[in-house]
């Protein structure tokens, strides 16, 4: 996944196959996936028409699809120093939502990618 990829470019001594991986796997979640208000859509842009383009904005037995792909976003871009991927995560970020206070368990996988760009 993004995520993988992005660890993978970090992991992998910057070896190009996996930059140039990593950065068409992050253009096409942003192409096809991406809400412009922030986040990205589960069914992508030439998925079947729906009535509406649902996010999984909560985790449930798997990682929601927008938090990998937020993580995996800032990893490249912090790899890469490409703006636009941290630009896309921060979007997305911003519609985090959760109350964790009553809801601790809803956005595990939430929390890395916040952690990274919070100010300390």
């Amino acid at each position: 996944g993004l995520a993988g990829g992005g660890r993978g470019v970090g992991g992998g001594g910057g070896d190009e196959r996996w930059v140039t991986a990593s950065r068409s796997l992050a253009d096409a979640v942003l192409g096809k996936f991406a809400d412009p208000e922030g986040g990205v859509f589960d069914p992508a842009t030439d998925h079947a028409r729906l009535v509406t383009r649902p996010k999984d904005l909560q985790d449930n037995a798997t990682p929601s699809g927008g938090a990998v792909a937020t993580l995996g976003l800032l990893r490249l871009a912090a790899f890469t120093g490409e703006a636009a991927y941290r630009e896309a995560a921060e979007r997305a970020l911003a519609t985090v939502t959760v109350d964790w206070a009553d809801n601790p368990g809803a956005a595990n996988s939430k929390m890395p990618p916040l952690i990274v760009v919070l100010p300390v």
